[in-house]
């Protein structure tokens, strides 16, 4: 097939109706999900770090759609972001130097961002050229479940009615941390599933 033929090949699958529903809805899923995973990682720092704070009520303000949302208190500001002027960027570094994820966590977390900029701004390239990196939502979901885990780890070692509640059902805290799911592990799997479908 002669270069020509291929790029006219290309072009025509963006008149197929369904390939471009299904590959909208995959970018669209993904998009989601990365925001998702983003905003869990850094709401979760910001909610360890206003716990600090003595006026907890002020640390949380009601943004232009009518919800609530933790502020950038001082403790999280001289603890977070110091790290970098990148507010995600200076949590994954946190999340670094504190051993829940490695190096090559935080560079592979780069690369996602990348790729997630990309298929948001390019959508027609990648609708047209390539297909959809299903390695890099498996990457997404790996770091996020490092991360979910610390979180679910503080929380049941935190909580005293649920240690002495597993404790009596002589279940291992390890067994309730991997047992916890949250919704957004779900969507990890149901993207997977649609692109392994494909």
């Amino acid at each position: 097939m002669t270069e020509k033929n291929k790029n006219f090949e290309q072009w025509l699958k963006l008149f197929d109706e369904n390939f471009v529903k299904n590959s909208l809805y995959n970018v669209s899923l993904f998009s989601l999900i990365f925001e998702q995973a983003k905003s869990y990682l850094i709401t979760q720092l910001r909610s360890f770090y206003s716990l600090a704070d003595d006026n907890l009520l002020e640390t949380f303000k009601e943004n232009k759609y009518g919800e609530y949302e933790i502020i950038q208190t001082d403790n999280y500001k001289n603890n977070i972001l110091s790290l970098d002027k990148s507010e995600l960027k200076a949590c994954l570094l946190w999340y670094k130097n504190n051993e829940i994820i490695n190096q090559q966590d935080f560079d592979k977390f780069q690369e996602i961002i990348n790729y997630r900029n990309f298929v948001v701004h390019e959508t027609i390239r990648v609708l047209k050229d390539k297909d959809f990196d299903k390695s890099v939502l498996l990457d997404l979901k790996n770091i996020f479940i490092k991360i979910e885990k610390f979180w679910i780890q503080i929380d049941i070692e935190t909580d005293i009615e649920l240690l002495e509640s597993l404790q009596r059902e002589g279940v291992a805290i390890d067994k309730a941390i991997d047992d916890s799911y949250s919704l957004l592990r779900f969507y990890f799997e149901y993207l997977e599933q649609l692109l392994t479908e494909k």
